[in-house]
């Protein structure tokens, strides 16, 4: 019986880990849509929970973007006073 792998996320890499925790491979996050992509096909080679690596990826970028928004909400909001402040 294969014993199941486990999907790590650390820092901007995807990685496959045996039941040791010695990583067998890894894919580094670029885009959600090629994180599946990759996710797929290492579910041809190797044994995991799909569904919760799909999970764990998606809420990295969901986090990523929000990150990723900040600044310019910021900006934003900063010209907006300004606006404010001169009418």
């Amino acid at each position: 019986m294969t014993m199941p792998h486990t999907i790590d996320l650390c820092d901007d890499l995807m990685c496959v880990l045996d039941q040791d925790g010695h990583g067998l491979d890894c894919h580094e996050l670029r885009s959600l849509r090629a994180a599946k992509r990759q996710l797929r096909r290492w579910q041809d080679e190797y044994t995991f929970n799909y569904a919760a690596a799909l999970r764990d990826v998606s809420e990295f970028f969901a986090v990523a973007d929000t990150a990723a928004q900040k600044p310019i909400h910021a900006k934003l909001l900063k010209m907006a006073r300004k606006y404010d402040e001169q009418r």
